[in-house]
């Protein structure tokens, strides 16, 4: 008997990992557009932190989702190689 993993706790189903992945890219996209060129005269730089580290770690979230779904059936591996290709994607935006 093979054990399967309750994943509910990081995410309810794929579709609840797209619309996060979705809120990623917008929030991402904001966060360089916001802050890239700011960085030295920003008297918010705790609160820039926070922010890219929440990103950080919701990717983190992704990530183990889709490599933990991949883990347990190996035919999901379109899945974990989508889920990566967005969430380099999305990092791309936090690299200024």
């Amino acid at each position: 008997m093979s054990a399967k993993w309750n994943l509910k706790d990081l995410f309810k189903s794929d579709e609840d990992l797209k619309l996060k992945l979705e809120i990623l890219k917008k929030d991402a996209l904001s966060f360089r557009e916001n802050y890239e060129n700011n960085l030295k005269k920003s008297d918010i730089f705790g609160e820039i932190i926070q922010k890219y580290e929440q990103i950080l770690e919701d990717l983190t979230l992704v990530m183990t989702y889709a490599f933990l779904c991949f883990a347990g059936d190996t035919s999901k591996g379109s899945f974990y190689a989508s889920c990566e290709k967005e969430c380099k994607e999305i990092e791309e935006n936090l690299l200024f």
